[in-house]
């Protein structure tokens, strides 16, 4: 199978992180992202035929979330709510 699993972290506060987190980087039969808050890790499951960890990645970082490999643009970190706003690395 094309399946690869990974562990990246991304940065984040709470519960809402977490769904937000989950949400922008899952894709149904694609691409499964669990995230958790006590370690920041999440888990990353795809087909390596229809995606990738960067693309996932890029995804969450749209919705406001750094990984440890791309950073979210600072428009879209601004716009999350205000227990979700992390302590940024510069």
């Amino acid at each position: 199978s094309n399946e690869k699993t990974e562990k990246v972290k991304i940065f984040g506060n709470c519960g809402m992180c977490k769904k937000t987190i989950e949400k922008a980087g899952n894709i149904t039969d694609i691409a499964i992202v669990k995230w958790d808050k006590e370690t920041s890790m999440a888990t990353i499951t795809y087909d390596a035929l229809k995606t990738n960890q960067e693309e996932i990645l890029t995804r969450i970082a749209l919705a406001g979330y750094d990984s440890e490999k791309i950073k979210a643009k600072k428009e879209d970190y601004d716009k999350l709510p205000g227990c979700c706003q992390y302590e940024r690395e510069n």
